[in-house]
């Protein structure tokens, strides 16, 4: 185990805490307590793991969730969360947890047929959620900001943020798609407000990417940017920490897609344990992926529940498993070819999101991303 990583021990007492609401006063806590009732994903999580260390047969789904964790945590970690959920769920705590879940004897397995089911029960609140953007594209292709200074303002109080571009009605009617080379691209930062982990105003960033489309599954990690500071100056991306390559996105495509990204403020986190908790959470996302809610021209309220689902899963596990000196804020995007076609006729496809976490004291970051794949054919 890496210098700076914490001790199996300390992990599962964290997760005691959070899942008992003694420490939801906490800033990472209070976030957990308003994200708590959809948070849906971190729930079959731990419903999984609660059966596992009880011995029950798990089902394909469960067995898809615990086994990349299984693999950095090891099962005696991951059984002794479960135990630590058994508890707290037997004894009426568990407040960072929706209903359906604490609600759920461990006798009865959640298979994906449950957990569509019971996102679509969440929708409302997830739609309705001041963290998810629905943006408007007609202000998208006037180029206007998508997103109002509340949503950025509660991305940094619930630890996450979701945009999704919504369709409604288009002038002409219903349109059908040409498959089209769609691609992203890291281009740069700038850095309004630094974190300063160590009280010298200076940060260590680096980004992370968990893209999805129909068939279609990508990760990467940046190379890190050391010596930001707070100054609004813009800082390039370097592309992946391996190859080089700025791509985060890029296929062949026919329908929606979606981006979790990630950023990061670490001095301690580049640790290979903490790199493998960090694939290991992008495998059970892609495990997650559901193909069919990646059809048709704009982003549906499915597809959005899921993306928002992931995010509060990444959240939670984060605010769990991370040092105190590492800073974590994931925000996620879905598309369809109206979006991107916006994109496209930007000066050199340009698009900014903003990473606001000043409420959490992990500043205030915007992240300029490049459409450079070809024009949808609508």
């Amino acid at each position: 185990m890496a210098e700076g990583t914490s001790t199996a021990q300390a992990r599962v007492n964290r997760w005691q805490t959070m899942l008992s609401g003694t420490g939801l006063h906490e800033v990472g806590g209070a976030a957990l307590r308003r994200s708590g009732p959809v948070n849906l994903l971190s729930g079959v999580w731990l419903h999984a793991a609660a059966r596992a260390e009880q011995g029950l047969e798990l089902t394909e789904l469960e067995r898809s969730l615990l086994a990349p964790l299984s693999k950095v945590l090891g099962e005696e970690e991951v059984h002794a969360i479960g135990r630590v959920h058994r508890e707290q769920q037997a004894s009426g705590q568990a407040g960072i947890l929706p209903q359906v879940i604490t609600s759920r004897s461990l006798k009865e397995g959640f298979d994906f047929q449950d957990y569509r089911a019971a996102l679509t029960g969440l929708l409302p609140q997830i739609t309705g959620a001041p963290n998810v953007s629905l943006a408007d594209p007609a202000a998208l292709s006037a180029g206007e900001g998508v997103t109002d200074p509340g949503f950025a303002a509660a991305v940094g109080e619930y630890g996450y943020g979701l945009t999704a571009f919504t369709g409604g009605e288009r002038e002409g009617g219903a349109r059908t798609l040409s498959a089209y080379r769609a691609r992203l691209e890291w281009d740069g930062f700038i850095c309004h407000e630094a974190v300063g982990d160590q009280g010298g105003g200076r940060d260590e960033i680096y980004w992370t990417c968990a893209s999805n489309a129909r068939n279609y599954a990508y990760t990467t990690r940046t190379k890190e940017t050391g010596s930001v500071t707070g100054n609004r100056q813009w800082y390039p991306i370097w592309g992946d920490h391996v190859t080089g390559s700025r791509v985060f996105f890029d296929t062949t495509l026919d329908g929606c897609g979606a981006a979790l990204i990630t950023l990061w403020e670490a001095d301690q986190s580049n640790s290979e344990w903490y790199d493998a908790l960090g694939r290991a959470l992008n495998d059970v996302v892609n495990t997650m992926s559901i193909p069919d809610m990646y059809l048709g021209l704009f982003p549906g309220t499915d597809l959005i529940g899921h993306m928002n689902t992931a995010l509060s899963f990444f959240a939670t596990f984060w605010e769990a498993f991370r040092n105190k000196d590492d800073q974590v804020l994931p925000v996620g995007f879905t598309f369809g070819a109206y979006d991107l076609s916006t994109y496209y006729g930007r000066p050199e496809g340009r698009h900014s999101i903003s990473f606001n976490a000043q409420s959490k004291g992990m500043g205030m970051f915007t992240l300029n991303i490049r459409y450079t794949g070809d024009q949808p054919q609508m």
